[in-house]
């Protein structure tokens, strides 16, 4: 019984000397993460900016204003031309096999 207590006494202390290791050795990691989410944050806005920014440039009303800006004329004012199409070229009948298939059944 006193080995057996003895023994998770080791355990013991060597658990709390481990911990005790783990904290002195990640003491400044706790502004170093608070450091990282706010830089997290910020960047998130920065996208979340961006991203409007974006689908204002790309918008319709945005785009048809380039347009006429660099003289390009709406397709509905545009002049339209018609060709009439070609007919279809009529499809060559496929040559008759110069043998013909002959089967032969033998029963047994």
């Amino acid at each position: 019984m006193r080995e057996r207590l003895v023994k998770y006494l080791y355990y013991y202390v060597a658990v709390i000397a481990l911990l005790l290791v783990v904290r002195f050795a990640t003491r400044g990691s706790e502004a170093e993460l608070r450091d990282l989410s706010q830089q997290a944050d910020t960047l998130t806005a920065q996208r979340s900016q961006l991203r409007r920014d974006i689908a204002g440039l790309e918008s319709p009303a945005r785009v048809r204003e380039w347009a006429v800006t660099n003289k390009m004329q709406p397709f509905s004012t545009a002049e339209t031309t018609t060709q009439p199409l070609e007919g279809l070229k009529p499809v060559p009948t496929p040559a008759a096999p110069a043998q013909k298939l002959e089967v032969s059944t033998q029963w047994r």
